[in-house]
């Protein structure tokens, strides 16, 4: 990851949230929950191979970048994978990668 403290990276991303929560597909209740089990210590990392593949997820991407989003069909290539952000008449995605770790 980027060598920044686990609350470093949720402070800096929960500020371009606010910027961005739009294309983030983190509502409000979501980004509450997901605070209230940091600060609660109930919420920790969990590795992206046992992350649920029917609810919407919080991400870690190897760059220490945090996204929510969803397992799904790639409009563009037809496979599975995660999806941070869908918008437009024609089915646009913005897909994540290489995910590491995985929160509720």
């Amino acid at each position: 990851m980027s060598g920044k403290t686990p609350n470093q990276i949720v402070d800096e991303w929960w500020q371009e949230w606010l910027k961005h929560a739009p294309i983030c597909n983190a509502d409000e209740d979501m980004m509450t929950a997901f605070l209230a089990g940091l600060a609660a210590g109930k919420s920790k990392w969990q590795p992206i191979e046992t992350a649920p593949k029917d609810q919407r997820v919080f991400l870690l991407s190897e760059l220490g970048e945090i996204y929510a989003g969803h397992w799904g069909e790639s409009v563009e290539t037809g496979h599975q994978a995660w999806i941070i952000a869908e918008w437009g008449n024609e089915g646009d995605q913005l897909l994540i990668e290489h995910p590491t770790h995985w929160m509720p």
